[in-house]
């Protein structure tokens, strides 16, 4: 899809657009370019676009170069809800004032799988622009990891040259940019390059065991952001 509009989309999951890639059979590749959702809705989850990957290594999809601005989610995923295992992308994309009851306003990703001998699972998003209006406890950009008893770490998050803020200033509290939250605890949590947050550090909630790094609070502009050397992609 390239070059395309949906505005004022409706449905039960993904607003204007439904994805679900399974079985080992067919490899399939899906990429959505230059394309503007806005104002579309779901009565559950990705109120823009619902994304679902369940093979790792075989089938992947990304959003480059998109605008996602005043979607809704009546649960989860504002702009878009990605349970997505691995090989997702989401590149040089705006995220601007969409909505999520719960979790995640502008994305919602569920990483990794509970299988044992699988590595490598992941999740890239890079060069966004993430703004939002926050709520009490809501997040702008969340992540987990697969529910599992096991504990097989195969789940990777990268994230570099990201802006992330608010669309006014705002005195909400117990907001988060970024909430990673484990289940199944992650592989990786790198952030590639320097990203822009807007507020403060406490804005940012990742694991523990995970470094915060490339990343500068209180930052106005990505042009002023730093990035440290050789930090792997």
């Amino acid at each position: 899809i390239n070059n395309c509009k949906f505005t004022l989309c409706e449905a039960r999951n993904g607003g204007a657009i439904y994805v679900q890639y399974a079985g080992t059979k067919s490899i399939f590749v899906g990429t959505i370019k230059n394309t503007i959702f806005s104002y579309c809705s779901a009565k559950t989850d990705g109120g823009a676009a619902y994304i679902k990957i369940t093979q790792p290594k075989l089938h992947s999809f990304s959003f480059e170069g998109c605008t996602f601005e005043s979607n809704e989610a009546g649960d989860q995923g504002g702009a878009i809800y990605a349970p997505v295992r691995d090989q997702f992308t989401v590149e040089k994309c705006k995220f601007l004032d969409n909505y999520a009851q719960k979790e995640g306003s502008s994305i919602f990703l569920q990483i990794g799988w509970n299988a044992k001998d699988d590595k490598g699972n992941t999740v890239t998003l890079n060069e966004n622009t993430f703004t939002f209006t926050p709520t009490k406890d809501s997040s702008n950009v969340y992540a987990e990891t697969t529910t599992s008893q096991n504990d097989y770490m195969n789940a990777n998050l990268n994230i570099g040259g990201c802006t992330f803020s608010t669309k006014t200033q705002s005195n909400v509290q117990a907001f988060k940019h970024l909430l990673v939250v484990e289940q199944m605890k992650f592989e990786s949590i790198t952030f590639t390059k320097c990203n822009c947050v807007r507020q403060e550090e406490k804005t940012f909630s990742i694991p523990s065991q995970h470094t915060i790094e490339n990343v500068k609070f209180g930052c106005t502009s990505i042009d002023s952001c730093t990035s440290l050397p050789d930090i792997p992609a």
